[in-house]
């Protein structure tokens, strides 16, 4: 559902606007909206808590546009959707092998998490590519990792 909503409809409609920083916006927006329900499970907001929570941020804004990429690329939201679930599940699995002192380093959106996770997503922030509403569609834009 979520990808039905950032990238299947407010993605493309920012774009369309014309709105500066569109990808990157779509992605703060996407972790801001993520901030009450991880405030809620972690509990009252320490210092390690505002790092993570930052770094969350940073993260769905990368993971954002890396997705916003595949579906403009595409034209399809199933590459998007699936990034998604494997991204979710990959970050899980690995954070429930963490013990709780180790979330700052280790944790779902730990720093060494993050920046493996922003390695693994430089190819798809870097460059330009083509829009298309549907996979047949002839490209009817194109953007570059800058706009």
């Amino acid at each position: 559902g979520e990808e039905l909503g950032w990238r299947g409809y407010l993605a493309p409609r920012l774009l369309d606007a014309g709105v500066p920083w569109a990808q990157a916006l779509s992605g703060l927006i996407w972790g801001l909206w993520h901030l009450p329900l991880l405030l809620r499970i972690r509990g009252p907001l320490g210092l390690e808590h505002l790092v993570t929570e930052s770094l969350f941020v940073v993260l769905t804004i990368a993971l954002g546009v890396a997705m916003m990429r595949l579906r403009l690329e595409s034209g399809s939201m199933w590459p998007p959707i699936v990034l998604h679930g494997v991204w979710n599940e990959a970050l899980s699995s690995l954070a429930s092998a963490t013990k709780p002192s180790q979330s700052i380093w280790l944790g779902e959106s730990g720093i060494l998490m993050t920046a493996a996770s922003l390695l693994l997503l430089a190819p798809l922030l870097r460059g330009s590519w083509s829009a298309r509403r549907t996979p047949e569609a002839v490209p009817y834009a194109t953007f570059s990792a800058r706009s």
